[in-house]
């Protein structure tokens, strides 16, 4: 008993023999080196000292308590897998013990080392790729250079980087290294050296000291395990093995009767007296150890204060912590016990109190003040934290302030506030630039208005200001008055005021013009520009100026509305108004004025005086502009000032909406103010008091406040002033001097300013006058000013001036008269000619000139010593000027320089951002509670402190920078960092004493605050956690019980433990291997059902290897004899995740681009894994292992319209593009158990700003390219090894898919009978796709074996659940949720279609009438609940009440079976839409109860629902039995009124489900026993290919049996199976141009395999020249439905691209409307061009014809959009952009989708015609055509009118080629083609045909043709006829409008031939065509040329109307009297 109450727990639950349950995890990687993970811990820590830690390495000696931790928990052991991953990129040796990479040649010994640097040092290697930095790589040198450094001169090639992988303290790395630095050392700086740890294989044997903690797999911790009690109101026990043991030992005489003495039934004698009831005595036995024993049942009342009772009993133990763990952990076993307590008084007083301060129930963590996510707490993020608490701490004692004030500063971090040039005010206020329109205070039409500021609080109509006549709304808007967006702006100020807006509204006159004129020249000039010169801009202005002083600012106001006016109606209204506007609007204003003088005065009287009065008007105008120029806000375009604030346009909102709304915004703001009396009414200046209450800057410079986080070289840098080059308690910065204001000469300042200069320059001398100036202002009293010389020479002596103002600075007495002398000197550009002047004008100043005297010799050194810690320590230029603020460096240009009020807006940011004014102040009370010691001290040893001097108030202000300059560095804004401060300082001020939890700190300087409800899963997870802090690193922790004040059921159901190592064997001051981390279960209730769920951080996906037992099913007493369970679960990968942003978006919608498909994967392996972003955020995630990752864009739409802007993962790479196309990818490096989260800032493509990338011809359509090309070109991928070369399961297009999801042994037995009901009843190809989440370990290894033996394919997916989407707690409502929230991401984007089947399903019925059945385009398809069971009619609840209401009509479907479209749910964004509407709904734990049933019912008015017909799903629950023999699959339902067993329910409803089950069971033993036969250890089986991972990280995501390739013996076709979540495709591309010949010759073969079903042969012709270089060509071609045909067509369009010049040739292609995969070859196509580098425009799923549109306008707007390229500078879908108006072509190639060869391309482009065709031909196999032929008349088949004779030819079933374009080929006399031959009638053009020649001809078109480009670029498109024209085709008007241009050289060359169809293509060349010889071009060229002088002069065409309704002219049912002909000449 008191043994249990000390432990905390009960003694009387403790057993005697329980059983219990132990949990581990492992990586998939091998464990590490423990020796080099310390290295890699001290390298992180001290990183300047890495060169003499490895120096010092074998003599370190002691111990770290936070190092034990970090190695205890395998911290950084996925760092050393990451540098392991890129030695096997680098391909280390086999038995190789290091390797260095000398810029990409290897070196495995010294000596090859030696060598390699050598040749290196001569410039003969490039820069590698693998050589690109880290920020976590080791540069030993060049010494003190940053990876970023060190990248740059990489990229620059100015250095060569060695990258050395080894062990420390191995001996080929003792020399390697040793041979480096002495190379880096000769080569001064050429050698940047980059160390790696690596333990290879080859060097872990024999060393027991290095390969300490290494080999096996890398035990893990940080992972938490619930065992939560399963209601089993359904039982979903699989008993069959169970009883099967039982009986077996009951056959030994071992049977285990368990417990026979329970509550007093003695169940022995029961059973021994009536044996026949055994079984019946035994499960009573069982349901009262599950009901009682265990776990005592609570009534509502006894749970009423479960939660005070909780904290009473922690508070009452002696050790609190460990009591809050155990009972957070034990709670179901303590509950009935924690309802017996008594809640002392006290305690519920304290809580009392905290309620009012928090929630009841609430949490959050804070450490040392800084917010930590609790609900995704995890041990390696805290330590992480920790980690960098500590460095800062370290950091912090360089201020030589005591640990006490060093833990008050770290707190201070929560009080940070970011300052944004956006929510910055500035003050503007002035009465000569703002021209007022009104007053409140004094208008007389607002005197009846209230002045009391209080009645802003009250009550007041949405969209209205509250009216007082105070002017609390000051609008100004800063405006060109000749712009559109000016006169917008001051039209928007006129109506308020016209409205009686309670707003004061005004404008500064800001012509662009005169800003210049001010700024360049002066005002001076300015002032006097005549007239004449000025620009409408400043006419508007002076204008506006004369009609304020002659009638008042309104007038001049209502000029500017009627110029406004004036611009409106302009035709051509630009954003400019031009004068003659302007001009007209005055007139008009004038004209409108009502005062006499004015109405006597005509308005161009008034015109000509303004223009006489012009240089006293521009007076005006110019004190405006320079207020507003020394503002800096005179170029900041179009803004409305609003009380300070500067609001900007926004693109696509109207300042008529803009300004109203920040109006509104204000006055919320004003209102919390006036609240907190911050703003009263007895302040008299009330906007003095706004800008005063929100710190309003004197000026706005937006450079000064950029983020300090952008690592661009010109934006601010903080640093830490730390170290010996920085510290400015330390030389040389100690010797500055500083300045300060007059009357805080003796203050602690905590803003300390380095102005950094050349003194020596006029610019310095113009910056140290502004700092000069600063400090003469009372806003400066804070802030104190350092001038510091940075002279442009570096050898250059120091000059006089320089020494003067250095020494003057460090004077110690009559310090208010420095300033002035500084003054005097500076301003004195003479300057000062020696030491003797320098000295008279001290004295003259008055001050000590003996001590200036005395410092001006020894200032020199400083002076030089301060310029070179500029150069050296803030990377500055020689010459170069900054500002530093507390370490924040701002780098200065000439171009603008500062003034003094810039130094007030640097001290606004330093005590905002960097909490310089709250550092002060802990400063000062450390010193006023004599806690400072003097500077020496600091960094001297702690003796004698005591006798120390106090510091100056200089060396406090020096203390005060270091500190704030640290804080800003390590303390990123956080959060809610301001609300847990609030919270903090609640939390502290009410001192709970009994209700918090007190840990004292005796380790590492950190506060770690909790706030936790001791019944919650939160605390489960913490406690345990700071109870490991609290046993070994030892901080301060305060822990403050929050329980909620009342319960009405059980906080928790489960049990936890966490997951913890245990290094209690360390000590002593040495470090010793921790034990196994395992999370260890006992004191289990034996006879309750439980589930066990893993809880692990966000990062981490992790599945069981390993489990005897059943873990959705856990029951103890099924263990039999064995004393535990043991689980294994591995760390299958590591997330990368992140969101995705459009930072070009223009609009708040576009700003997450959904649907932009994402690849990852390495140089050797570019695409791993790929994924889709959601509109959710723009979320994104991706499965990795430690390793160097490609992000990058997929090829397709989502490289076609996007690049990437920039990442916050690495750097971005231009990789598969050039410099034109632009970033495409960025690359990732996961190093860390975190993953990566990540932000990828993407842009749109230009010209593409409107695009969305999931339209009609979307990637989300057609799938993942990469993913396709592996599918479909690597033979057997993703399919069955028996099935080599045939289609994969995605592509092929009968293999019907199917989705399931099980959880448990018994529900996967129900699986199996499921899938073999398949099986029997469908005949086409099935794949099943499984969610490994929740599968077995058993069903795991099982699955590959069923595969093989019945015939099916699978695969594995897999998704980890986003952290910002609101998730489920119970394990059978996240499996629901899993059906249907993300099923856009959850299969690979290359399958279109899938079915989900429930495990307990029988199906009856084909499913392919399911899969082919039309869900008339909605996403989803369900079946409808059965409404013929009567019985059940009470539980129908979608029949009334909010169903019934919201369904309004709509069925409620039922989910066991449903199909999804994957292609219109990731269009329609389907996936999105319910992830919205489940994170709404499910916030109330009454709503979707049944989540996978109710979320898509419930949102299938946004995500539409097709029903399936009633007979696709029948159950007994809800159906009748008069359709059951309907049914097509039957669903065994649970039944709420019977509760009968799924597995009883089974045998009595479905009749075959017995012999399933019996045939499945069979086979599930005949597979087991050959498991073992073969001495598998269970599910080993399954990872046992998974232990080769360790050759590179793209391995790890691949995995091994999860592709199901073992062999089975017996099996005729083996099945194949694979995990989608690792995508373990084996062709892969290589990324880069240097990869582009071997990705196209291995996608060259894949397609060759493809196209040779079709296969077509192409003749040879040595004799065709080359085309000439310098011809640019533009190839089109407009696709449908040809997806046949594109294999062929790829193959002969790469190599005609390879006979062309390179870089003069364009690809465009317009597919439209296919239905088939043209679209996806299409995109495979434009990758390899990609590769190619050849420019393209293929756009896919364009535009669709229209019903009733007429086909050839369609045609025509088709083949433009294809020729568009030709007329705008468009790259397309993401390949090499063209510039300019177009590409200028010189002959255009245009393929129809014929079967061309590339050698017919070639040789049409030798003619030198303006239109040259081949000919095409045809064969119609259908015997309706053959008959229609044969039945018509030899006169009918082709009339050719007046002209034509009567042909004789007939259609000859042994000669059935015929010419096919016979529409638009017409011969020299414009008559058409014939069919058959001889096909021509012009006599010389016959000839030239039978003799195989060219010919000239009117037109054609013929399937291909070569065109001029002339006539495109002068705007020539294809069109539809015109009224009175023939009903052409637009082939026809081509010809028809050339011929109008003068472009008359049309030929058809015979040798060139086509087809459409293969069959047809291999006839081409043969004696079918014969009688047209197949002449050479050698024949050719030796033949005359084509003569045009043949025929009429003017050319004439003959046409045939088409028929009614029709779409084209079918020439054998024309009569002759339709036949018309049209002429065609000069006159036409």
């Amino acid at each position: 008993m008191i043994i249990g109450s000390l432990l905390g727990v009960p003694a009387s639950t403790a057993k005697t023999g329980s059983k219990g349950i132990e949990v581990t995890l492992k990586a998939k990687w091998n464990a590490t080196s423990s020796l080099l993970e310390a290295f890699e811990f001290l390298a992180e820590e001290a990183p300047s000292k890495q060169l003499e830690l490895i120096e010092a390495w074998d003599k370190a000696t002691g111990s770290n308590d936070v190092l034990q931790v970090v190695l205890s928990i395998r911290q950084l052991s996925p760092r050393l897998e990451f540098f392991r991953t890129q030695a096997a990129a680098t391909k280390i040796s086999p038995g190789s013990c290091c390797l260095a990479d000398v810029g990409g040649a290897r070196a495995s010994t010294p000596e090859e080392l030696a060598q390699k640097l050598a040749e290196a040092s001569k410039g003969d290697y490039p820069v590698p790729t693998q050589a690109e930095l880290q920020p976590f790589d080791h540069v030993l040198t060049p010494v003190g250079a940053s990876v970023a450094s060190a990248n740059a001169e990489l990229w620059e090639h100015r250095a060569t980087a060695v990258v050395l992988y080894g062990a420390i303290g191995t001996e080929c790395f003792r020399r390697m290294h040793a041979i480096i630095l002495s190379a880096a050392e000769k080569g001064a700086g050429r050698l940047v050296y980059v160390y790696r740890p690596v333990l290879a294989e080859g060097c872990a044997a024999g060393r027991s000291c290095l390969s300490l903690g290494s080999g096996g797999g890398l035990p893990l911790p940080g992972f938490g395990v619930e065992l939560a009690i399963k209601n089993m109101e359904y039982s979903a026990l699989d008993d069959s093995k169970v009883e099967a043991a039982k009986e077996a030992a009951k056959e030994a005489g071992e049977e285990e009767e368990g417990p026979l003495e329970v509550e007093g039934f003695l169940f022995k004698r029961l059973i021994e007296r009536r044996p026949n009831a055994r079984q019946a005595l035994l499960s009573f036995r069982d349901h009262l150890l599950a009901s009682s024993s265990d776990n005592e049942a609570l009534k509502v009342w006894d749970m009423k204060e479960l939660g005070l009772q909780a904290a009473a009993r922690i508070a009452a133990s002696s050790e609190p912590l460990r009591a809050l763990t155990q009972t957070a952990q034990n709670f179901p076993n303590l509950a009935a016990a924690l309802s017996r307590m008594a809640v002392p008084k006290q305690l519920r007083s304290e809580l009392k109190k905290l309620h009012r301060v928090l929630q009841g129930g609430s949490s959050f963590m804070l450490v040392n003040g800084i917010p930590t996510d609790i609900s995704t707490f995890d041990l390696y993020t805290l330590m992480e934290q920790i980690r960098k608490e500590v460095r800062l701490s370290d950091m912090m004692k360089e201020t030589g302030l005591q640990p006490p004030d060093i833990t008050a500063l770290v707190q201070l971090r929560s009080q940070m506030k970011e300052v944004d040039a956006e929510d910055l005010r500035i003050d503007l206020r002035s009465d000569k630039a703002i021209r007022w329109l009104n007053d409140i205070e004094t208008g007389r039409q607002y005197w009846h208005w209230t002045r009391n500021l209080a009645s802003l609080l009250q009550p007041m109509f949405p969209g209205q200001l509250h009216r007082v006549q105070r002017n609390l709304y000051s609008t100004v808007g800063l405006i060109d008055p000749a712009s559109a967006q000016g006169l917008q702006v001051a039209g928007v100020l006129l109506e308020l005021f016209a409205a009686t807006w309670p707003v004061r509204c005004g404008a500064i006159l800001l012509p662009p013009e005169t800003i210049q004129r001010v700024k360049q020249s002066g005002t001076e000039t300015a002032v006097n520009t005549p007239w004449e010169d000025l620009s409408a801009s400043e006419r508007a202005a002076l204008a506006f100026i004369y009609l304020e002083n002659a009638a008042g600012v309104p007038a001049a106001f209502k000029f500017l509305s009627k110029a406004r006016a004036e611009h409106a109606l302009a035709e051509e209204a630009g954003d400019a108004l031009n004068w003659t506007q302007l001009e007209e609007a005055f007139l008009s204003a004038w004209g409108d004025l009502p005062d006499t003088r004015n109405r006597d005065l005509l308005p161009s009287a008034a015109l000509q005086e303004a223009v006489e009065g012009a240089r006293a008007l521009m007076e005006d105008l110019v004190k405006g502009v320079a207020f507003a120029v020394s503002k800096g806000v005179a170029e900041m375009g179009t803004a409305v000032w609003v009380n300070g604030l500067l609001v900007t346009s926004s693109e696509g909102v109207p300042w008529e909406q803009m300004v109203p709304y920040q109006l509104q915004v204000e006055q919320q703001r004003l209102q919390e103010q006036i609240y907190f009396n911050r703003i009263q009414d007895s302040d008299e200046d009330i906007l003095g008091a706004i800008l005063r209450t929100f710190n309003a800057a004197p000026k706005y410079n937006p450079t000064l406040l950029q983020s300090d986080t952008d690592s661009a070289a010109d934006t601010p840098q903080q640093m830490a002033l730390v170290g010996p080059g920085l510290n400015p308690m330390q030389e040389p910065w100690s010797q500055l001097g500083y300045l300060h204001h007059s009357s805080t000469q003796d203050d602690v300042k905590g803003v300390t300013h380095w102005v950094v200069a050349n003194i020596d320059s006029q610019e310095g001398q113009k910056l140290m006058l502004a700092a000069l100036g600063h400090l003469e202002a009372e806003s400066s009293q804070g802030s104190r000013v350092a001038l510091v010389h940075n002279p442009s020479e570096v050898s250059a002596d120091v000059s006089v001036l320089a020494r003067a103002v250095m020494a003057a600075s460090r004077l110690q007495s009559r310090r208010p008269k420095i300033l002035p002398f500084l003054r005097s000197l500076l301003e004195s550009h003479a300057g000062v000619g020696s030491m003797e002047e320098a000295v008279a004008l001290a004295k003259e100043a008055g001050l000590n000139e003996k001590a200036l005297e005395a410092d001006l010799a020894a200032s020199a050194g400083t002076a030089a010593g301060l310029a070179e810690a500029c150069r050296r320590a803030l990377g500055l230029q020689a010459g170069a000027a900054a500002v530093v603020t507390n370490g924040r460096l701002v780098s200065l240009t000439e171009a603008d320089p500062l003034v003094a009020e810039d130094f007030e807006l640097l001290t606004l940011y330093a005590n905002a951002a960097q909490v310089a004014k709250q550092v002060a102040g802990a400063v000062v009370t450390a010193q006023a509670e004599g806690r400072t010691v003097s500077a020496e001290s600091a960094f001297a040893d702690s003796d004698g402190v005591d006798e120390a001097e106090e510091w100056t108030s200089d060396q406090l202000s020096d203390a005060a920078a270091v500190a704030s300059s640290v804080l800003a560095q390590h303390g990123a804004l956080q959060q809610g960092g301001g609300k847990a401060a609030k919270l903090a300082a609640a939390l502290q001020g009410l001192s709970p004493q009994v209700s918090n939890i007190t840990v004292e700190g005796a380790g590492v300087a950190v506060e770690v605050w909790a706030v936790l409800d001791p019944l919650s899963k939160t605390a489960q997870r913490v406690a345990p956690v700071l109870q490991f802090l609290a046993d070994t690193l030892q901080p301060s922790i305060k822990v403050f019980l929050n329980p909620q004040a009342e319960l009405s059921d059980l906080p928790l159901k489960s049990f936890y433990r966490y997951s913890l190592p245990d290094i209690s064997g360390s000590g002593g001051g040495q470090m010793a291997l921790p034990g196994r981390p395992a999370a260890a279960f006992s004191g289990l209730p034996s006879g309750r059902i439980l589930t066990l769920n893993m809880d692990v951080p966000e990062a981490w996906l992790v599945e069981p290897v390993r489990a005897d037992l059943d873990l959705d099913n856990l029951r103890l007493a099924d263990l039999g004899a064995a004393p535990s369970l043991q689980a294994e679960f591995e760390l299958e990968a590591l997330l990368l995740t992140g969101s995705c942003v459009d930072i070009a978006a223009r609009s708040r919608e576009q700003m997450t681009p959904r649907g932009v498909q994402l690849v990852l994967g390495t140089p050797q392996e570019p695409a791993i894994v790929d994924t889709i972003v959601m509109s959710n955020l723009g979320y994104f995630q991706l499965k990795t292992a430690p390793g160097a990752f490609d992000l990058q864009l997929a090829p397709g739409r989502s490289r076609s319209l996007y690049l990437v802007d920039n990442s916050t993962a690495g750097v971005l790479s231009q990789g598969m593009g050039d410099e034109e196309e632009g970033p495409i990818s960025t690359q990732v490096s996961i190093d860390s158990l975190g993953g990566r989260t990540m932000q990828l800032n993407l842009r749109k493509r230009q010209g593409f700003e409107e695009e969305d990338v999931l339209g009609s011809d979307s990637e989300g359509e057609q799938g993942s390219v990469w993913g396709k090309m592996s599918s479909w070109l690597a033979p057997g991928s993703k399919g069955s090894p028996g099935r080599a070369g045939a289609l994969s399961a995605e592509e092929d297009p009968d293999c019907i898919h199917i989705f399931t999801v099980a959880s448990g042994h018994m529900y996967e037995r129900l699986q199996k009978i499921m899938i073999l009901s398949v099986l029997r009843t469908t005949k086409a190809r099935v794949k099943f796709w499984f969610i490994k989440n929740y599968m077995s370990p058993q069903m795991k290894r099982f699955l590959p074996r069923m595969a093989a033996h019945y015939g099916f394919d699978y695969e594995f997916v897999t998704y980890k659940w986003p952290s910002w989407l609101h998730k489920q707690t119970e394990k059978q409502r996240i499996i629901w949720a899993y059906k249907i929230l993300f099923l856009d991401v959850l299969f690979p984007l290359s399958l279109r279609k899938v079915i989900f089947v429930d495990s307990d399903q029988i199906v009856r019925a084909d499913f392919a009438e399911l899969w082919n059945m039309d869900l008339k385009g909605a996403p989803l398809a369900y079946t409808p609940f059965c409404d013929n069971n009567r019985e059940m009619e009470g539980f129908r609840f979608w029949k009334q009440g909010f169903w019934k209401d919201h369904l309004r009509g709509r069925p409620y479907h039922i989910s066991a079976l449903y199909v999804v479209d994957l292609l219109r749910f990731r269009q329609s964004a389907a996936g999105d839409q319910l992830r919205v509407v489940y994170d709404q709904l499910s916030r109330d734990p009454a709503s979707l109860s049944n989540l996978d049933q109710d979320l898509p019912n419930y949102a299938q008015h946004q995500v539409p629902i097709f029903s399936l017909p009633q007979e696709w799903l029948w159950c007994e629950t809800w159906c009748g039995n008069a359709t059951k023999k309907y049914a097509k699959t039957i669903d065994l339902c649970n039944n709420p009124l019977t509760k009968e067993p799924k597995l009883d329910s089974a045998r009595r409803i479905v009749a075959e489900w017995p012999g399933l089950d019996e045939e499945v069971a069979s086979f599930t033993a005949e597979v087991e026993s050959k498991l073992a036969a073969e001495g598998v250890s269970g599910e080993r089986r399954a990872q046992s290919s998974e232990q080769v991972i360790s050759t590179g990280s793209a391995e790890q995501l691949h995995g091994g049996s999860d592709e199901g390739t073992a062999e089975v013996e017996g099996s005729e076709s083996p099945s194949r199976g694979h995990d989608a979540s690792e995508l373990g495709d084996e062709t892969r591309l290589p990324a880069g141009s240097s990869g582009a010949l071997t990705a196209v010759q291995l996608l060259l073969r894949g397609i060759e395999t493809r196209a040779s079903t079709n296969a077509v042969p192409c003749i040879s012709d040595p004799s065709l020249p080359q085309i000439p270089e310098g011809k640019r060509i533009f190839i089109a071609s407009n696709l449908h439905n040809n997806e046949q045909l594109l294999p062929h067509f790829t193959l002969q369009l790469l190599s005609l691209l390879q006979q062309l010049p390179r870089g003069s040739t364009y690809v465009s292609i317009y597919e439209s409307g296919s239905t088939d995969r043209t679209g996806e070859w299409l995109e495979l196509l434009q990758s390899l061009l990609l590769l190619l580098e050849v420019p393209n425009n293929i756009v896919t799923g364009g535009l669709m014809r229209a019903e009733g549109e007429d086909r050839i306008e369609f045609l025509a707007k088709v083949r433009n959009r294809a020729l568009e390229p030709l007329w705008r500078g468009a790259g397309g879908n993401g390949s090499v952009a063209v510039t300019g108006e177009g590409f200028r072509a010189d002959r255009i190639v245009f393929v129809n989708d014929v079967f061309f060869c590339a050698r017919d391309v070639v040789r049409l482009l030798q003619h030198e015609g303006d239109l040259v065709c081949g000919m095409d031909f045809h064969v119609d196999v259908r015997e309706g055509w053959d008959r229609h032929w044969r039945n018509i008349p030899a006169a009918e088949i082709m009339p050719y009118g007046p002209y034509g004779p009567q042909l004789g030819y007939k259609h000859r079933k042994h000669d059935h080629l015929i010419f096919y374009d016979s529409w638009v080929s017409r011969d020299l006399s414009g008559i058409p083609f014939a069919n058959s031959r001889p096909f021509v009638l012009h006599q010389y053009s016959l000839a030239r045909l039978q003799k195989g020649l060219p010919f000239p001809v009117s037109c054609c078109w013929n399937g291909l043709a070569i065109m001029s480009g002339i006539p495109f670029q002068q705007g020539y498109q294809f069109r539809t006829h015109r009224s009175g024209e023939c009903e052409a085709s637009e082939g026809s008007l081509m010809c028809e409008d050339f011929l109008r241009a003068g472009v008359q050289r049309f030929i058809v060359d015979p040798g060139v031939r086509q087809a459409y169809f293969p069959e047809t293509t291999r006839k081409l060349y043969t004696d079918k065509v014969s009688f047209i010889p197949l002449t050479t071009w050698e024949e050719v060229a030796a033949a005359p040329e084509p003569d045009f002088g043949f025929g009429p002069r003017r050319f004439h065409m003959t046409c045939c109307r088409k028929q009614a309704g029709g779409d084209i002219v079918h020439w054998q049912q024309c009569r002759p009297g339709d036949v018309f002909t049209r002429t065609l000449g000069c006159d036409a």
